[in-house]
């Protein structure tokens, strides 16, 4: 079904966005990845967007680091005030050009980690953030053999 929309010239790159939240926060999260899904449509093809948050817990050691980006780096939150947050996860589907020249436009990142800043939850925030994010490209096919290498990031 992907494939009669794909551009036979390009990969397809799923998007994982770890994020802290608060639980009584993720409708305000999920509106902050709306607005960064709608960055990256304005130059790219966004083929599926996260429609729920995957709650992932408090996995270290990235619970504490964006937890330390909410509340401040030095200062801390109580065990019980830590029970509030936990670690979700948003996905987004992106096709982007093999070919697309990105150093000819002056740009010095490839599209892919371009696409990446964009879906960040935090992009456009001051710090501290509400929703600090890392997100991460995975490259993706529809057969998983594109290549019998498995590279890892």
């Amino acid at each position: 079904m992907l494939n009669n929309r794909l551009n036979t010239n390009s990969h397809l790159w799923c998007y994982i966005t770890k994020f802290v939240s608060a639980y009584d926060s993720l409708p305000a999260a999920k509106q902050k990845y709306q607005e960064a899904v709608d960055r990256v449509r304005e130059s790219h093809n966004v083929l599926l967007a996260s429609e729920q948050a995957h709650n992932a817990g408090q996995t270290e050691p990235i619970f504490s680091l964006l937890l330390d980006e909410i509340v401040g780096f030095g200062e801390k939150l109580s065990e019980e005030g830590k029970e509030n947050y936990s670690i979700f996860i948003f996905t987004t589907i992106v096709e982007v050009p093999e070919n697309e020249e990105y150093e000819e436009k002056g740009d010095k990142e490839h599209p892919v980690v371009q696409i990446a800043a964009k879906i960040e939850l935090d992009a456009e925030d001051d710090f501290p953030s509400v929703f600090p994010s890392r997100t991460r490209p995975i490259w993706m096919s529809e057969t998983g053999r594109e290549t019998s290498d498995c590279i890892f990031q």
